[in-house]
């Protein structure tokens, strides 16, 4: 990210077992000072601000962030310079890990997210991040390609907005018509073209391997 360009991303999960990390690498010849925002789903936002020197990596054990309560989180980082930042999740048992990539300027009002999963047994959630200032109610229609073509769509709205910025939802709930152990394609779309937002989504497979985009 370039200096006042934030960084975001759309949500993982804190909780005993599970281990986060988020890293960044300052690319400037001059320390920055990164400010990273955590949204807790349904609670307010915290701030933390680290000075990170040229050329060194900086980062942060999100377990160890006693202001961060156990539940699914989204983050924004802005750095006074240009940095690069990813956040990784790992859980010992079972065994899986998960990598996810910022997002500039706030995220996008389309988008694609491929390779989505629902096992019988299991989780598969989307979490969602609205940064903005201006758009009190953001709406977000998915559709859902399955392998043969067909199209479902979302029967219950998605919403953020400057009152929930962050927030989750099982897409197995999302329409009862999506097929379970067996791969399909998000596509979504905000219906207020000037209000981007950043989305993530995180499965496990019924063989417990990971999903994450």
């Amino acid at each position: 990210a370039t200096p006042l360009e934030p960084c975001t991303f759309g949500g993982r999960r804190k909780r005993i077992g599970i281990s986060s990390y988020l890293v960044w690498e300052n690319l400037s010849s001059t320390a920055n000072t990164v400010t990273v925002t955590f949204f807790p789903e349904g609670l307010p936002s915290w701030t933390i601000v680290k000075t990170t020197q040229p050329f060194r990596r900086g980062g942060l054990n999100i377990a160890q962030l006693l202001s961060v309560p156990d539940g699914i989180f989204s983050i924004q980082i802005t750095s006074s310079g240009p940095i690069v930042a990813a956040l990784s999740q790992y859980r010992a048992a079972p065994a899986r890990a998960s990598l996810e990539l910022g997002v500039v300027t706030g995220g996008n009002t389309e988008g694609i997210l491929p390779g989505a999963y629902i096992a019988s047994t299991g989780q598969a959630t989307i979490s969602g991040l609205y940064t903005g200032s201006t758009s009190p109610l953001v709406t977000i229609d998915f559709q859902f390609i399955l392998s043969d073509g067909t199209i479902l769509t979302n029967t219950t709205p998605f919403t953020l907005g400057t009152g929930v910025r962050q927030r989750s939802f099982n897409i197995a709930q999302s329409n009862v018509a999506l097929p379970t152990n067996q791969f399909f394609t998000i596509r979504y779309k905000v219906r207020n073209a000037s209000a981007p937002v950043t989305l993530a989504y995180y499965s496990v497979t019924a063989s417990g391997d990971a999903i994450a985009t």
